[in-house]
């Protein structure tokens, strides 16, 4: 039997990191976590977080902080497109269009999209997963790895010095980016995902970037146009320019080509001129203060797990930044797994319940990565929009403001991206599904089939009103109606003989959960006042029984429902 140094490695702090050692820690497990560099990140990297995401955060209380934290792009309202920031403007596009809000998302969710900088939103992570007894060595790095069936040995070293350290854990994460040396060391090879339309290097490389992150004062330029995003095109570059605070701090994205132009030519000076281009003005007092070379790429590594190794955010799968899925599927990516893990380190479950994160997680990474890739060859809202007006070779309809029907075409294909945000099915040993011949709803809707997120509805608990996804997170939660009196008195008996974190909610009995809309809960989950629903700690339903004879006792059925998800048999 080997000594173990610590239950769970995990290698890289950015946020699919940080997120893993958080949801760890708050299950009662406490890793640690490596990083290369000798702090969270200075440069602001990514910033859109995705109403999933967002509910992932507010499971572990963070939704409020996060929401702060992003307070100064709260106001980014637009889509923009110019010739530079201080000329001619090309089309704007309100975040209406682009982005489910309002009643349409409140019907799904208790969340909303957010925006808040990779730079503002580590450090949240950091603390909160310190505070649960994470605990973390910045300045160190992983050279490399052994394993076995008990446990998984790692070499490394602090960056100032040479001297090597090895470590002994239980499993490993790696969460070490898109150049993973983890991934290197298990040989594990990448496959592009770049259609053939697509220009790419034969490796799913979509281009190549630097992200040029400077302090100056562009609001008299901005002109209350508060943008998330603004295209720049004009004889001299183009470029794409990102708001860090909405005041004196931003991200220009510059794409060169790798044959002509290499990173070590944007020198300070070159960068300058290319803010200068991008703005319209060289008459602005401008600090860079980081420069980053990037690629787009669309990759997906061929295994997800390797024993005791798994491979989480881009180190598993890289999309370029269109749609805005890269840091927010890397989060769901450690959301996922962390639970998992818990179960297995805490013997609450067996080994085989870990295979099903990749099981699970793949096919969704496939998708998105597929789908990063559509959204960067479409057509943009400006399309039929030039500097000398309607350009009459590109006829296509606009983005319906303006056509019989427009509203429409645009809540469907909001629906249609909340489908791919909200409404994916994980099909693992982990669900027990229902009928493959179940007809999937030809509208985005959540209706409780197994696999699927559990739907929102809100509910009063103790004259407080709450979403009922609160009350899903940490633990496993079985669901019950106004007539599961026999499905709460299963529970209490499970739990007097297990470790199991198991909960049960009654909704609508004399004692449970009251809901606001009368047969909320027997409609969004598609049960009877008898029947009952399982919930995952990832708040994605295990199993539901649309109805039960509340005469017979449900006991010997729970136990072998939950037997067969966290043992397997």
């Amino acid at each position: 039997m080997q000594n173990i140094d610590v239950p769970v490695l995990i290698v890289g702090a950015g946020p699919a990191g940080l997120t893993t050692a958080l949801f760890l820690a708050r299950s009662g497990v406490r890793p640690l976590v490596i990083e290369k560099h000798k702090s969270t990140s200075f440069h602001p990297r990514a910033r859109g977080l995705n109403v999933r995401t967002m509910e992932i955060f507010r499971t572990a209380e963070l939704e409020k902080a996060v929401l702060s934290a992003g307070e100064a792009l709260a106001k980014s309202r637009y889509m923009l497109f110019v010739e530079t920031l201080a000329g001619k403007e090309i089309r704007r596009v309100p975040d209406e269009e682009l982005m489910a809000g309002g009643e349409l998302l409140a019907q799904f969710s208790p969340s909303i999209f957010s925006q808040c900088a990779q730079d503002e939103l580590e450090p949240l992570l950091l603390a909160e997963a310190r505070r649960y007894g994470a605990e973390f060595r910045f300045g160190t790095e992983f050279v490399t790895l052994k394993q076995n069936e008990e446990a998984v040995t790692v070499t490394l070293r602090e960056r100032d010095a040479s001297k090597l350290e090895t470590i002994c854990c239980q499993y490993l994460v790696a969460a070490d980016g898109a150049t993973s040396p983890v991934r290197e060391a298990l040989k594990l090879a990448t496959v592009g995902l770049s259609p053939g339309d697509v220009q790419d290097d034969g490796r799913g490389s979509l281009g190549n970037f630097i992200n040029i992150y400077f302090q100056a004062d562009l609001t008299t330029l901005v002109n209350e146009r508060w943008f998330g995003i603004c295209f720049i095109e004009n004889s001299h570059l183009e470029a794409v320019l990102l708001p860090v605070n909405n005041s004196d701090r931003w991200l220009l994205n510059v794409s060169y080509q790798a044959d002509k132009v290499t990173p070590a030519d944007f020198t300070p000076e070159y960068c300058l001129k290319q803010i200068q281009y991008a703005v319209g003005t060289d008459n602005l007092p401008i600090k860079i203060l980081s420069i980053l070379p990037w690629q787009a790429a669309a990759r997906l590594v061929e295994r997800m797990q390797l024993e005791r190794v798994f491979l989480i955010g881009d180190a598993a799968h890289q999309m370029p930044p269109a749609g805005g899925f890269g840091l927010n599927t890397a989060i769901q990516d450690a959301h996922n797994l962390a639970w998992k893990l818990a179960e297995v380190l805490q013997k609450q479950a067996t080994s085989p319940l870990l295979k099903t994160y990749e099981a699970e997680r793949m096919p969704i990474a496939q998708v998105v990565v597929t789908q990063a890739v559509a959204d960067l060859t479409a057509p943009t809202p400006d399309y039929l929009v030039t500097p000398e007006g309607t350009s009459p070779e590109n006829e296509a309809p606009s983005w319906g403001d303006e056509t019989e029907g427009g509203d429409q075409d645009i809540e469907g294909a909001l629906l249609e991206q909340l489908r791919l945000i909200l409404g994916y099915n994980y099909k693992s040993e982990a669900i027990l599904n229902e009928s493959e011949n179940l007809t999937q709803p030809a509208k985005f809707e959540l209706i409780g089939i197994p696999g699927t997120r559990a739907p929102h509805i809100w509910v009063k608990r103790d004259n407080q009103l709450v979403s009922i996804l609160d009350l899903l997170s940490y633990e496993w939660v079985l669901l019950v109606g106004s007539d599961g009196q026999t499905w709460i008195n299963a529970v209490e008996q499970i739990k007097k003989k297990s470790n199991l974190p198991l909960a049960v909610y009654q909704i609508s009995g004399a004692e449970g959960l009251k809901e606001i809309t009368p047969d909320s809960w027997t409609t969004a989950y598609g049960v009877t006042s008898t029947g009952a629903v399982l919930v995952r700690p990832d708040q994605f339903i295990a199993w539901r029984i649309a109805a039960f004879d509340s005469s017979k006792s449900p006991l010997a059925l729970l136990e072998k429902v939950l037997q067969k998800l966290l043992v397997g048999d």
